[in-house]
């Protein structure tokens, strides 16, 4: 799933992004749903990714396995940082989340 750090108007926090729903969520409960129900449900990645955009998403994070979520969040949203944890050192990511 995507995760999101940094919104600019603080609405998520620094919380998870659920692309099933186009919403977010915010404790480990919300991710564990969210990654056992994704593979039965129809994800909505334009929808999730205009949301992120819309609420200033700064930093986008993809957790492993791939990188293709990472590409699309980089081809919808140019300016903000996407990041995936398959490519990407933990200590460059943690780096990230620091500054946004």
């Amino acid at each position: 799933p995507a995760a999101c750090a940094g919104c600019g108007n603080g609405a998520c926090g620094q919380g998870h992004v659920d692309e099933s729903r186009a919403d977010h969520g915010q404790g480990r409960e919300d991710i564990r749903k969210d990654l056992a129900f994704n593979m039965c449900r129809t994800v909505h990645l334009s929808e999730t990714l205009a949301m992120m955009s819309q609420r200033g998403i700064t930093l986008a994070v993809e957790a492993s396995p791939g990188t293709v979520l990472t590409r699309l969040c980089h081809a919808a949203m140019p300016a903000t940082p996407c990041l995936s944890m398959e490519t990407t050192a933990l200590d460059h990511l943690l780096e990230w989340v620091v500054r946004t």
